[in-house]
Formats: structure tokens, sequence, C-alpha cells
């Protein structure tokens, strides 16, 4: 037989009417709340103050993050010394001013970048470890202890534009630029800063385009 259902009715749209400014970049779902990162700010969906149109969701800013671009969301999962308990997260944003943890509706900054965040990873060999970027050639990590945040610092010998993270099951950092191919970094888990190798993979290497 035939059939018909009308899809329409389960879609709801947010624009610029709505208050979403920009581009969107990343969208997550943290704390039973969606958060949008756009151009221009990061945003999150609430429920309307009135009962005027109380099925559709509001838009609202995430308050002391600066206007700009805001490019990656990380939902970072606190180690637990018990595997069988639950993990609890924090939600990160990568961002042109750094690196924030979003709490509820309210932004901390805990690394004060001196230009882009565009991506943050998670370490599994080091779960309380994070990778990311500082800007166009810079390459850092921060290490979660205690409920606090220390940076360890930019990385030597990496000063590409660094785009997409990943760690394979060796502890070994796969890291994506923008220019310039695709860089292995072999981890010194004495020294972090300071890797033990970085390798280039390019044209030659047989990457089909860098």
């Amino acid at each position: 037989g035939i059939s018909k259902s009308d899809f329409n009715q389960d879609i709801t749209f947010w624009d610029k009417h709505s208050g979403l400014k920009g581009n969107i970049y990343d969208i997550t779902r943290f704390d039973n709340r969606i958060y949008i990162a756009t151009n221009q700010k990061i945003y999150y969906l609430t429920k309307p103050e009135t009962t005027i149109n109380s099925f559709y969701s509001e838009i609202r800013e995430v308050k002391n993050i600066p206007p700009g671009q805001n490019w990656d969301f990380l939902n970072f999962k606190i180690p637990s010394s018990n595997n069988k308990s639950p993990k609890k997260e924090i939600l990160l944003a990568g961002t042109q001013s750094g690196i924030y943890e979003i709490r509820g509706t309210m932004a901390v900054q805990i690394y004060p970048g001196y230009l882009h965040a565009f991506y943050i990873y998670q370490s599994q060999k080091n779960p309380n470890r994070i990778y990311s970027t500082d800007g166009f050639t810079d390459f850092i990590s921060l290490v979660y202890k205690d409920g606090n945040w220390k940076t360890e610092g930019k990385w030597n010998g990496l000063n590409e534009d660094i785009r997409s993270i990943y760690e394979d099951s060796d502890g070994d950092l796969w890291l994506t630029t923008l220019t310039n191919g695709v860089i292995r970094v072999t981890v010194d888990p004495l020294n972090i800063t300071s890797p033990k190798q970085i390798k280039y993979y390019k044209e030659k290497e047989g990457l089909l385009s860098i």
C-alpha cells in the first residue's frame, strides 16, 4: 500500500530571526541542553520565559565569552578511579580567545590562548590530558587534576596550522594541518612537550593531496 507522513511536524529551526547569529561550526548536547558554536557567539537552547509559543526553545548566549569565532566542543570525561562509577563530564569549548569550560549558562576560561583553539582532543592513554592548538603555529596540552586545569605548555618542534588531532593505540598523535600534510608525533611521557619524533606525511609518502 501507500502511506503518507508529514515530517514537518517534527522539525524546528532557529536562524538570525531567533537570535542565532553567524555560521554554525559545531553543535553538542550536554547536561540536557543543546549548545551551538558559531563564528560570532556560543549559544544554548532554553525553555521560553513566557507561555507564548512554549513549544519552541529560545536561543540564549553563553556569558563570559568574547565575540568571535568558536570552533569546537569537547565533552571531557573526568577519569574515575572506579571504572564501575558513571563518569562525570565537563563541557569545553575551543574559541579564538582560548579554551573555556562551560558551566550551564556561563563560561570560565581555562586557557587564555593568543589565538584560535581549533580543536580539542582528550587523550585515551592519559585521560587527564587534553591536546589543542593556540593560533596558527602552536600545539599545546593541559592536564586536569583535583578539579583544576594545569597548562603543560607549547610543544617543541610543532609549528603548523593544525586542524584535527587523533591518538592511536600506541599513544602516537596524528595531526592534520591546513596545508602541510599529516604529522605523526611520538610522545615522550617523561617530557611531554618535547616529542621523541616528529614525522611528516605528504604527497611523496602517498597522500593524494595536501
